[in-house]
């Protein structure tokens, strides 16, 4: 019988609700392995485990005000991991934030919000593929 390789997904997100939310939704789909951060810093420590996507809070300084934000981590996850997937997830409804992050590599953006969750399905279903 052949092993199916799981899928290395990381979640960055320093709101623990939220971030157990997603973990709890993505591990549903066994091919997917689910890693959880609350800091872009403590992912990018791990970045050598080459995850294959990473959804990654835009904020990221609720309990630290000077970590590093998602845009930064973003930067710095296209220079080190180009073919990682990066999701970005923001409760900003800015289209010229959202434009900056696909500019800069972002898969997409999820606008953090009641239909989150159904977004990040439709999207990682695009993003397995």
């Amino acid at each position: 019988m052949e092993m199916i390789k799981q899928l290395s997904v990381f979640v960055v997100e320093d709101d623990n609700f939220f971030s157990e939310l997603i973990q709890d939704f993505l591990k549903e789909n066994k091919a997917l392995k689910v890693s959880g951060f609350s800091s872009a810093e403590s992912c990018l420590e791990k970045l050598d485990e080459n995850p294959d996507i990473i959804v990654l809070d835009y904020y990221l300084d609720k309990e630290n005000p000077a970590a590093m934000n998602g845009l930064d981590a973003l930067k710095e996850i296209r220079r080190i991991s180009p073919n990682t997937k990066v999701i970005m997830l923001s409760a900003q409804h800015s289209l010229n934030t959202a434009a900056e992050l696909l500019n800069i590599g972002a898969f997409d953006y999820v606008i953090k919000n009641n239909n989150a969750i159904r977004v990040l399905d439709k999207i990682m279903k695009k993003a397995i593929a």
